[in-house]
This record gives structure tokens, sequence and C-alpha cells, in this order.
């Protein structure tokens, strides 16, 4: 799948275990697991070799995860469909309360309108589907260049400017 980011398109080198494979040194550099697993076998995975990375699904609390993302380089969020917006507050929490610097990846139903506000909420890429436009997904990134409330990009807020 193509990874969508400021910095433009790039493959995916990440790999997905399920809940019983092994990261082991024949694994590729980068993998993830589902969180409920991480959160079970945190010290095992941590001392296991390549990039780390945790999947969560849209029920995951992510309160659960403080005090254990060191060592973390990705965190997926899921959006299951159009109207679940889980993982919006997954990543704001991710980046606020537990302050999680690594990367966020949003994956699954996610259209260009919602790009701007996933970033806003401390998203830094986006799983495409194969047939995307890169296109369409660059301009929706473009669409809006100043905002009224504070977010989690590196964009800050616009002045509100009053005629003199």
């Amino acid at each position: 799948m193509p990874i969508f980011s400021r910095d433009g398109v790039r493959e995916d080198v990440w790999i997905h275990l399920d809940d019983e494979s092994v990261p082991a040194a024949e694994t590729p550099s980068a993998w993830t697991v589902p969180a409920e697993r991480w959160l079970r076998q945190t010290p095992e995975l941590a001392a296991a070799p390549g990039r780390r990375g945790i999947r969560l699904a849209p029920d995951t609390e992510v309160e659960s995860l403080a005090g254990r993302l060191e060592g973390v380089d990705l965190v997926t969020v899921e959006l299951p469909k159009f109207k679940d917006g889980r993982a919006f507050t997954q990543a704001r929490l991710l980046r606020g309360r537990l302050g999680f610097r690594g990367e966020i990846r949003a994956r699954g139903h996610v259209i260009p309108d919602q790009l701007q506000f996933l970033q806003r909420c401390g998203v830094d890429s986006v799983e495409l589907p194969e047939d995307a436009r890169i296109e369409t997904w660059s301009r929706a990134m473009r669409r809006f260049q100043a905002f009224y409330q504070n977010g989690l990009s590196d964009r800050s807020a616009a002045e509100l400017r009053h005629p003199r």
C-alpha cells in the first residue's frame, strides 16, 4: 500500500504480525502488532529486533498505553467506516496526553476530505488504497492554509484581524 504524508508518497515497509508471529532476526526491520498483544508482552516485544509499531483497534483505550510507548516508532489508528471518528480522538490523546512523538498513521476508510483534520489531531501519514489518485490527496492537504482553532499539527492558529 502507498503511504501518503506531507513528505510525499512512499511504499509501506511495515509488516503486520498477528497474535502468534514472533519478531525475530529474520523479520523485516519494521513490524506492528495489535495493541492487546503489545500490552500483554511489552517487555518481550520491546526487546525484539527492528522498528516497533502498534495497531490500535477503534475500541482500544489509548490511556492503557501510558508508560508503554518507549521504543515504539509507529502507531496505526483504524477508521473502519466514514461515521467512526474514534481514530481522531485516539491520535489526539496519543500526542496530547501521552506525548507520543513517533509516527501516527491512519488506515481503513479514510477519504481526502478528512486529511487535514487527521493531521490537526496528530496523524502524520495515511495508508492509501492502491487505486488512490495522489493529486487528489495533495490538493486535500493544501485545501486550508489557516485555522481559527489550535491543532497539534505544525501550523499555528490564524489570528482574527479587524479592519482599521
